[in-house]
């Protein structure tokens, strides 16, 4: 990063958070957010979840001025995080209530307008054998809820978030709204994976060997790291600021270390399964030694990593969505509501990134041509946000695209196959004009593109 150029960025980009948190906010009162996220939102308290036979459900007072006391709800003292984390979602602001976590929760319900039921749980003890089989069994090797996201469709609801007080005491609160709105993403994505490709010894491998990953690891399953970053970069878009969790902003460089799992089920690729669960193999194939190896994974600088490889990383995918989003206001909603729409029609013979991003262009243009089929480059608006995403998955995998095809080989465009077209006449000048990436953060780079492609700061 350029040391000396960082004042002036972090000036720039607190002036541009500020005018484009005020613009979403301003979008609905206090009142009409708080409202609405209590019309899709229910939320219920199992106070002992080893003896309990049911959840009780919280009434909650639809009025966002009032300073709500949700500690009376939980009827204890222990449920601390879990108060303070309602009184941000539904309070006003002079009552402890946060305006843009609230906003960014209005319009991601707004994706799908669906009910969904928010579970918490005093975990302050390890869930035992009766409320693993009444409640919920996702817990970790000591017990404690580990939380989670269900699209199960019961009683009424289209989806389920546990929540428990083991977790919630332990983490921060710029964490748990991070959380908190990745669960809701999840919820609203309806994307159907197919793994079938990855079941090998009855046994998938989406994510690896050992079905787990991390945020800088890259994992098998391109599509998984999608829905992973899609979530990602929603729940650093409610905070900005982070806690713990990655900070979209600062992550991305060509010296960021990633990891890559070396357990496979079999020496060689299997033939009909997917060869992304060999991806160590392939490096190694190609000569691409890791920076070191510790225990089951490899360990690479991203830059390292051919070019379809860098879509099986979900922060990547994330920062790519992100910034996206930061520069087409109020799309990112309207995009994710597009792109559900027609996962199973126009959509349905693409990766779901590739239809996320044909969604992404259809929804910056005017409304008159979401649906036209335009027959040349001139025809298109001259602020050309229907080529930011593409500049910008261009710039974030560092131009390792040789030719167009390698290019669309990611991206087949079934709608916008011409944007490609488009893109392809200014990506020699998209190129020179992103400054260096070796030594440039992605606020300026990302800034020149917004230049050239017309749409300025």
């Amino acid at each position: 990063m350029n040391m000396t150029a960082l004042p002036g960025k972090i000036y720039c980009l607190c002036l541009l958070f500020t005018i484009f948190t005020l613009e979403r906010i301003h979008a609905e009162t206090a009142d009409q957010r708080s409202q609405y996220i209590l019309s899709r939102l229910t939320f219920y308290y199992v106070q002992n979840p080893n003896s309990d036979s049911a959840a009780v459900r919280m009434t909650m007072v639809n009025n966002s001025k009032d300073p709500r006391d949700v500690m009376k709800l939980f009827n204890n003292g222990y449920m601390t995080k879990a108060s303070k984390l309602l009184v941000a979602m539904l309070n006003d602001r002079q009552h402890g209530g946060d305006d843009f976590f609230q906003q960014t929760l209005s319009d991601l319900l707004k994706v799908r307008d669906v009910p969904i039921a928010i579970f918490f749980y005093n975990d302050k003890l390890p869930f035992e054998q009766f409320g693993l089989t009444h409640f919920i069994s996702n817990v970790d090797r000591n017990g404690f809820l580990i939380p989670c996201a269900t699209k199960d469709t019961t009683r009424g609801y289209k989806g389920y978030v546990h929540l428990g007080q083991h977790f919630l005491d332990m983490t921060e609160m710029l964490d748990l709204k991070y959380e908190f709105v990745r669960d809701i993403v999840t919820i609203q994505n309806l994307t159907e994976i197919k793994e079938d490709a990855f079941l090998v010894n009855d046994k998938y491998y989406t994510f690896g060997e050992d079905d787990e990953h991390d945020y800088n690891e890259i994992i098998p399953s391109a599509d998984y790291a999608f829905t992973e970053g899609l979530a990602d970069a929603f729940g650093f878009y409610s905070t900005i600021v982070t806690g713990s969790k990655p900070d979209l902003i600062g992550w991305f460089s060509p010296e960021r270390e990633v990891k890559i799992e070396t357990a496979v089920p079999a020496e060689k690729p299997i033939p009909g399964k997917s060869p992304d669960i060999w991806m160590y193999k392939q490096l190694n194939d190609s000569n691409i030694q890791p920076i070191r190896k510790v225990g089951n994974f490899a360990f690479y600088k991203l830059n390292q990593l051919p070019y379809h490889m860098l879509f099986h990383s979900e922060l990547l995918i994330a920062t790519i969505l992100y910034f996206s989003a930061f520069d087409i206001p109020l799309q990112q909603t309207a995009s994710f509501t597009y792109y559900n729409n027609h996962l199973r029609t126009t959509y349905r013979d693409l990766r779901p990134f590739e239809a996320f991003v044909n969604a992404l262009a259809r929804q910056s243009l005017p409304d008159a041509m979401q649906e036209a089929q335009l027959a040349s480059c001139q025809d298109y608006p001259k602020k050309q946000y229907h080529l930011l995403a593409l500049a910008y998955i261009d710039y974030f995998t560092f131009y390792k695209a040789k030719t167009k095809a390698e290019f669309s080989s990611q991206l087949r465009m079934k709608l916008e196959k011409q944007l490609v077209d488009c893109y392809w006449e200014i990506r020699d000048k998209a190129k020179a004009t992103a400054t260096s990436i070796d030594n440039v953060d992605p606020f300026y780079g990302t800034m020149n593109i917004n230049l050239l492609l017309g749409i300025g700061y």
